[in-house]
């Protein structure tokens, strides 16, 4: 089964990632929503065309974000794979790039969803 065919299946079988959200996090914060945005074209993606599973590890200060996101304008389908973790006063979002994690921490005049709309946009570059 090829990468391709492998992505279509997980598009597929997985739910909207939308459907998982709200999300309350261990510290409290909420997080409302999560889009994605296409890798090629930037564009916003529909909530039915991210798909896929969500996970919460370490009793809620971790959400896994493991999906398919798949855009209708440039038929681009790829993986999207992300972590939301919090800490006291803290959400930190991580993606990985070449093999290796990357993150931010929210401003503490930002909110959850108003980082998580700009961090989105930074992953999906």
């Amino acid at each position: 089964m090829s990468r391709l065919d492998v992505l279509r299946a997980d598009f597929k079988a997985g739910k909207p990632i939308a459907s998982f959200y709200p999300v309350v996090l261990a510290n409290g914060n909420t997080v409302e929503e999560l889009t994605a945005h296409c890798n090629d074209c930037k564009r916003v993606l529909p909530a039915d065309h991210f798909r896929g599973v969500v996970y919460s590890m370490h009793e809620g200060n971790t959400i896994i974000n493991n999906g398919v996101g798949h855009c209708q304008h440039c038929l681009t389908i790829f993986d999207v794979s992300n972590r939301i973790k919090t800490g006291k006063d803290s959400l930190r979002l991580e993606w990985c790039i070449n093999g290796r994690w990357v993150s931010t921490l929210t401003k503490p005049d930002n909110g959850v969803l108003q980082f998580l709309r700009v961090i989105a946009k930074k992953i999906f570059k």
